[in-house]
C-alpha cells in the first residue's frame, strides 16, 4: 500500500532524501516497540477478513446482522494499529497528517457503496443549498443525494451488502457487472487487511527472529565479531530456525519486492555522495536490507544488562550497557553503573579484588583519621594498583600481594 525510497551509504539510511539514521536505528526502535496484544489482533484480522469478503453464496443473515458490526470491529482495530505504525519510522515520516489518520476500512466500504444498501422506506426532501436544488434522502445507512445532473452521491455510515444475485438474477449484463464490482471489491479489502496483517507479522518477526539471532548468536562474547566468525554464527541461526520453528516470524525473511537503483545525496554543509537507492514495499524488506548493512559495520542493537533496553552499538568500543538515563538518577547513566557493579561483583568473588577493595577501606579511614596524609594515601594507591595487577597476571603469588598490600 505504501511504497518507500531509502538512500543507503556507509553506516547511514535515508529517508524522505533528508533525515538520516545510522543503520539499524530503526531496527532497535522496533526491537523496544510494545507489541502486547498483537498475536491476538493478528488472528482477529484474519478471521474477519473472511467474514467481510463477498461470494455469491454468502450468508445473507450475517450479512443483515453482524456484517456492519464486524466492519467497525475491524476498524477499530485498525486505528488502534494506525497509531502505532505511523508514528514509527520509516511511515512517520513519508505520510501527511491525513493519511496517518484515515479510516482505511471504511473508505474501501464507501468505495464500493454500490455493492451495500442505502435506501430504505425513508422519502426524500427538496433541501435548497446555494440558490442550487438537489434531493437529499437520510436512510438508516447514511444519505443519499441527487442532483439535477443525474449525478448520485451515496455516503455510508452503515454497511450491508445487497441481495444482488436474488434481485438482478433475470437481469445477467446487471449481475456480471455486480460480479465483477464484487471482485474489485475483495481485492481492496484484501489489499486492506494484507496491509496490517503483513506490518504485525513484520514486527513479530523482530521479536521473534532478530532479537535471538542478536542475543544468542550475535552477542555470544563481550566483543564484536569477525567476518568469519558473524557467516557461522547467520549459518547456526539460519539451521537452527529451519529445524524448529513453529511460526514463520521465528524465521528471516530475504528481502525480494524492491528495487534497486544509485542516487547522489548531498548532505548540509558536505559534498555530494553516491548512494544506493532502494525502494521497499514493505517494512520486512527494508529491515532486513537496513540489518545485514549494519551487521557489516558492527553497527548492531544490543540488550541492554542492566535496564533490559535495546540500544545500538556504533562500532567502536563494545559495551553491556546504554546510555540511557536511570529513572532515579537522571545524572547518571547505565553504563556509568556498570562499572561499579563489575567492581563490587569482582570484590564479590575475586580474593585478589576483595583484598585490594578491604586494604583500600582501610587506608582510607587511617587517612580520614589523619593518620596519612593526602600524598601518602596516593603513593599507596599507585603501588596497591601495581600489585593487584602483578597478582593478577601472576607475577606474584597471591601471598605475597596479601602482605605487601597491607602495608
Amino acid at each position: 500500500m505504501y511504497r518507500f525510497p531509502a538512500l543507503f551509504y556507509g553506516t547511514s539510511v535515508i529517508l524522505n532524501n533528508k533525515i538520516k539514521f545510522d543503520c539499524n536505528e530503526i531496527l532497535t526502535g522496533y526491537l523496544n516497540s510494545d507489541t502486547d496484544g498483537f498475536r491476538e489482533m493478528l488472528k482477529q484480522l484474519n478471521r474477519n477478513l473472511d467474514k467481510l469478503t463477498m461470494d455469491t453464496d454468502m450468508d445473507y443473515s450475517f450479512a443483515e446482522q453482524r456484517y456492519d458490526e464486524v466492519v467497525y470491529e475491524t476498524q477499530e482495530i485498525m486505528s488502534k494499529l494506525d497509531k502505532i505504525w505511523t508514528s514509527l519510522p520509516p511511515y512517520s515520516l513519508l505520510l501527511s497528517k491525513q493519511e496517518k489518520s484515515k479510516k482505511r476500512l471504511v473508505a474501501c466500504m464507501k468505495k464500493h457503496s454500490n455493492l451495500f444498501e442505502s435506501e430504505d422506506e425513508n422519502s426524500a426532501s427538496t433541501i435548497d443549498f446555494d440558490n442550487h436544488v438537489y434531493q437529499h434522502a437520510e436512510t438508516k445507512y447514511g444519505y443519499i443525494e441527487f442532483y439535477p445532473d443525474g449525478h448520485i452521491l451515496v455516503n455510508l455510515r452503515h454497511f450491508q451488502p445487497t441481495r444482488f444475485l436474488d434481485e438482478y438474477l433475470d437481469k445477467m449484463d446487471d449481475v456480471q457487472l455486480l460480479l465483477s464490482d464484487m471482485y474489485a471489491f475483495n481485492n481492496d479489502l484484501e489489499n486492506v487487511f494484507y496491509w496490517y496483517i503483513n506490518w504485525i507479522n513484520s514486527v513479530l518477526r523482530v521479536k521473534d527472529a532478530y532479537a535471538p539471532l542478536l542475543q544468542e548468536f550475535i552477542h555470544v562474547r563481550h566483543g564484536y565479531l569477525t567476518d568469519t566468525e558473524q557467516a557461522e554464527q547467520i549459518a547456526a541461526f539460519l539451521m537452527k530456525t529451519k529445524k524448529e520453528s513453529q511460526l514463520q516470524t521465528q524465521k528471516l525473511v530475504a528481502a525480494s519486492q524492491f528495487s534497486l537503483s544509485y542516487s547522489v545525496y548531498t548532505p548540509e554543509d558536505s559534498v555530494p555522495v553516491l548512494c544506493k537507492r532502494y525502494e521497499f514495499s514493505d517494512l520486512d524488506d527494508f529491515l532486513y536490507m537496513d540489518f545485514f548493512t549494519g551487521l557489516e559495520k558492527n553497527y548492531l542493537p544490543k540488550k541492554c544488562s542492566n535496564c533490559g533496553k535495546w540500544f545500538l552499538l556504533r562500532s567502536g568500543n563494545y559495551s553491556d550497557y546504554c546510555d540511557n538515563p536511570l529513572p532515579d538518577q537522571p545524572d547518571r547513566t547505565c553504563r556509568d553503573t556498570s562499572a561499579r557493579k563489575k567492581y563490587e561483583d569482582k570484590c564479590k568473588t575475586d580474593p585478589i579484588w576483595l583484598t585490594y577493595n578491604r586494604a583500600y577501606k582501610t587506608h582510607y579511614a587511617r587517612y580520614m583519621k589523619g593518620k596519612m596524609t593526602q600524598d601518602e594515601l596516593e603513593i599507596w594507591g599507585r603501588k596497591a594498583i601495581d600489585l593487584r595487577e602483578q597478582a593478577i597476571s601472576g607475577e606474584i603469588s597471591y601471598d605475597d600481594y596479601y602482605e605487601q598490600i597491607r602495608k
